[in-house]
């Protein structure tokens, strides 16, 4: 699991379309795509190891 992350990092670093986004008030993790203040930061590279990091994120958020 990784972050959090500011608003004023990822303007800086980007995000990847394939990455998984949670904030307070969410149920599960969600592509960052379908948060619109998120859309103009993303870039359109795939990350090999993604899958991997979602599904971890995924068991993370799980246990919290």
């Amino acid at each position: 699991m990784y972050g959090p992350y500011s608003l004023d990092y990822i303007k800086e670093k980007g995000i990847k379309i394939n990455d998984l986004v949670w904030y307070d008030g969410l149920k599960d993790w969600i592509s960052p795509s379908e948060v619109d203040f998120l859309q103009p930061f993303l870039s359109n590279e795939i990350s090999t190891d993604n899958n991997k990091k979602n599904l971890l994120q995924k068991v993370i958020g799980f246990l919290k």
